[in-house]
């Protein structure tokens, strides 16, 4: 019917957020793990339980949701970072500026282990100032 993608966008919904719920509460387990899981088997074997004509209109409501989640998410986190961060002292400051600059080492390093095996002579064809974008921009947004 119609209204068929409505339902759908509901029980997808329903059932990214609940499985998150339930690994966390119940079982104890990594909820991002388990909404990954899920989004990986959705990919291969769960694609088919959606309605064809639902498809396109299930993915943009998907995207808007998953847009405004993650709005949500980062203000929560930059204002509790805020608070904590304006109440703390120097010490905090410090340990702040060397989280940066470990992540950074850590992500260069990574990268250019990678670069020569994978990333240069694979399908990316990765050039070095593409790959110095990918060590200061790093991961920004959803997994």
């Amino acid at each position: 019917t119609e209204s068929s993608w409505k339902i759908e966008s509901a029980v997808m919904i329903t059932a990214v957020f609940g499985s998150f719920l339930m690994a966390e509460t119940v079982f104890i387990v990594s909820g991002v793990l388990t909404v990954v899981t899920f989004g990986l088997w959705m990919s291969q074997t769960g694609k088919y339980i959606i309605s064809p004509s639902s498809t396109e209109l299930i993915e943009n409501f998907n995207q808007v949701v998953a847009y405004n989640t993650e709005v949500i998410i980062f203000f929560i986190a930059g204002v509790v970072s805020f608070v904590s961060i304006y109440d703390g002292d120097i010490y905090d400051w410090i340990n702040l500026a060397y989280c940066y600059v470990i992540i950074h080492l850590v992500r260069f390093t990574v990268v250019f282990f990678f670069y020569p095996i994978c990333l240069r002579h694979s399908g990316y064809n990765l050039k070095v100032k593409e790959a110095l974008i990918i060590v200061y921009g790093g991961l920004r947004g959803a997994v």
